[in-house]
């Protein structure tokens, strides 16, 4: 009679192999599961880091780094369409001194909505990264003087607000000569500010967008967020300047 011989896979049935020693040691076989298994989450947390780092430079690239004297928190930032806006300026107000007091009146809620004119204190705490220490002002013949910083944008309003009044005075007739000095040194502060902000923001022909709009008005910027930073300086304003006063 012929021998069968019966075949079967070996994996089919446990063996003796399959089972711990008695010293209790994992055999061979159930090692390398638990290493595959092993290995499988090691890669597996390896690639959720992966993603979680690349979405958080995704989400931050965008935003610069702070710097050694900007304020502990950061404002973020949000697009803003340029468009004409003829509250701010027109030709109006640059012929006629009563529309130029009201054209500079709208300036003031973009300065502070407290009338404090980017004027802040600093709490001590918050000053170790700072270049310079406060400025001691008293410019509104206040009982004390009082430590104060200047929010560099709110500067800058006030330069431009100054220089438009005084382009505004000379087409007036006006005699400007006293302000010679000033008006020097706001056209150097915005060309630096300007520089600095480095907006790189490309401007096409938004003609069909806009019919009638000039150049290069109608093209999206992204801007840092101008309310969260007045907001931010109007709760630590130092003086309320009363109304009549410069934008500044």
């Amino acid at each position: 009679m012929a021998n069968k011989t019966q075949y079967r896979k070996l994996e089919s049935e446990p063996t003796q192999n399959d089972k711990p020693d008695e010293s209790g040691r994992v055999p061979v076989r159930a090692e390398r599961q638990l290493g595959g298994w092993f290995r499988l989450l090691c890669e597996i947390i390896l690639v959720v880091a992966v993603v979680a780092l690349s979405l958080k430079v995704m989400t931050t690239g965008s935003e610069a780094p702070r710097g050694r004297n900007d304020p502990i928190i950061s404002f973020g930032y949000m697009d803003r369409t340029f468009m004409n806006d003829t509250k701010y300026a027109n030709e109006e107000a640059l012929a006629d001194p009563q529309r130029l007091q009201e054209t500079l009146a709208n300036w003031l809620p973009l300065s502070s909505s407290l009338e404090g004119r980017g004027y802040v204190k600093i709490p001590r705490e918050e000053r170790a990264t700072l270049d310079s220490p406060p400025y001691v002002l008293n410019p509104l013949h206040r009982p004390r003087k009082a430590e104060t910083y200047m929010v560099s944008g709110f500067h800058q309003l006030h330069c431009l607000s100054t220089i438009m009044t005084s382009y505004a005075r000379l087409r007036q007739g006006q005699d400007e000569s006293e302000r010679g000095y000033h008006i020097a040194h706001c056209f150097d502060y915005l060309r630096q500010g300007i520089i600095c902000a480095g907006d790189a923001t490309l401007e096409g022909n938004n003609s069909m967008k806009y019919p009638g709009v000039e150049i290069p008005w109608g093209t999206a910027h992204r801007c840092a967020n101008w309310d969260a930073l007045r907001d931010w300086a109007d709760e630590r304003t130092i003086w309320a300047f009363p109304p009549g006063i410069d934008i500044l």
